[in-house]
């Protein structure tokens, strides 16, 4: 996909999608040579709006599970078992532990606007991501656990390398917490990385089902 050009200017604009009690939390920024603009934040109420993006992105990670539907819910993809097998975290688990038990019919609810929202020719531009593989990526390394102060600490601080990130990071967003913020901004780095052909994939030969290739990038 060429950049969107905007002023004249040519721009590539990756972004992160995550899931959130009013919708989706959308964080992005534009790039243009070595330069790396985050936006503000925003939320939108359903997940289409929030992939497509204006402008649009040329790529985006989305925090849920794409592709082979069944064995997501198994926890037992190959991706899944390749992140649990590098840095020990079941994707399945960790996506509901970070949920609120009060937010969790909710959080079925959009899990099954992914189901009816992403086509396999989303995947053109929409990559799944977990931010605790994308934090292992962004600090070298380092597994957190983001539920708690030490966790989003290392977090934040790792990705407060990325210039003009406290943009995001340090925004106040009704019902949108700083975990949250910390959350879809890991996915934003993974972008990043993807954009600039650095991204690696679980499992490094993914398989396809339904069209749709069952791979998380980090």
């Amino acid at each position: 996909m060429s950049p969107t050009t905007i002023g004249g200017h040519p721009f590539t604009v990756v972004g992160a999608v995550h899931p959130v009690e009013s919708g989706w939390l959308v964080v992005a920024a534009k790039m243009r040579g070595g330069a790396f603009v985050p936006d503000p934040p925003r939320v939108f109420t359903d997940l289409a709006r929030a992939v497509e993006g204006r402008p649009r992105f040329d790529t985006v990670g989305l925090n849920a599970a794409i592709g082979d539907v069944a064995s997501a819910k198994k926890g037992n993809r190959a991706c899944d078992l390749a992140c649990r097998d590098l840095i020990g975290v079941d994707p399945k688990v960790a996506r509901k532990q970070a949920i609120e038990a009060t937010l969790r019919p909710l959080m079925k609810r959009r899990r099954q606007e992914v189901t009816g929202t992403i086509a396999s020719r989303h995947q053109r531009t929409v990559f799944e991501y977990l931010p605790e593989l994308s934090l292992f990526q962004v600090t070298g390394g380092a597994v957190s656990d983001l539920r708690s102060d030490e966790g989003l600490s290392v977090a934040f601080e790792a990705l407060s390398a990325l210039p003009g990130v406290d943009r995001i990071l340090e925004a106040e967003l009704d019902g949108v917490t700083k975990e949250e913020l910390i959350r879809a901004t890991l996915g934003l780095f993974t972008a990043r990385r993807v954009i600039a052909r650095l991204a690696v994939r679980l499992p490094e030969d993914p398989v396809a089902v339904d069209g749709f290739r069952v791979e998380l990038l980090r």
